[in-house]
């Protein structure tokens, strides 16, 4: 399984490695970095955007990225959100900061 770290510093995103390969299944896990804001606050990620995008609560714990927004090649946004007592912090807008590239052709397994 790949791991890609998602760091969030001053609320922007960078992730390493920035790609993960089409047709994968739970092939890929994300590790989140992020700097002190964060500390104490319920954090969910955020994948994709609009009515396809899906969205995972973080438990400090390696998650595996799910399979849907990584079944096509594009970019996939990603957004962190932090929330605790009625406030709210939302990374800026990362369109570019992770792509799906095109897969190798492989038999559909089951």
């Amino acid at each position: 399984m790949i791991e890609h770290v998602l760091t969030v510093r001053k609320r922007r995103i960078r992730i390493n490695p920035s790609y993960a390969v089409a047709g994968g299944k739970s092939s890929d896990s994300l590790v989140l970095d992020l700097d002190p804001e964060w500390d104490g606050l319920s954090v969910r990620v955020v994948l994709g955007e609009g009515e396809g995008a899906v969205e995972a609560d973080w438990d400090g714990e390696p998650m595996v990225l799910p399979d849907g927004p990584l079944a096509e090649p594009g970019w996939l946004p990603f957004t962190v959100v932090g929330e605790a007592d009625g406030s709210q912090i939302v990374t800026e807008a990362a369109p570019h900061a992770f792509r799906v590239v095109e897969g190798g052709y492989v038999k559909e397994v089951s």
